[in-house]
């Protein structure tokens, strides 16, 4: 039985995408690293808002309380909030905050 040897070419657009898709799987990864958030609470007003560092506008926000898309709930009561934050990319940064 003889072997031969089949050379397969990909066209140069082809072969471009699929390496800028590697890339941007990278990419996102590391930006997702660096995206994060954090609770303030305003005890006066009675209120926590997430502050984000890094990540893309619009951001989603999902709260323990079942509250969504508001980057600022009032305060029921004592207990641990959490917050999950999610940016155009799909990016996801968490966070909570314990009020005794």
């Amino acid at each position: 039985m003889v072997m031969k040897k089949i050379k397969i070419f990909l066209p140069l657009t082809l072969l471009l995408f699929l390496l800028q898709s590697c890339h941007l799987l990278t990419s996102s990864s590391e930006i997702c690293h660096h995206f994060k958030a954090s609770i303030n609470w305003n005890q006066q007003a009675n209120k926590l808002t997430v502050v984000t560092n890094g990540g893309d506008p619009p951001f989603f926000y999902k709260w323990s309380t079942g509250v969504n898309d508001l980057s600022e709930i009032t305060v029921t009561g004592s207990g641990t909030y959490s917050v999950t934050v999610t940016d155009v990319g799909e990016c996801k940064a968490y966070a909570n905050f314990t009020i005794k």
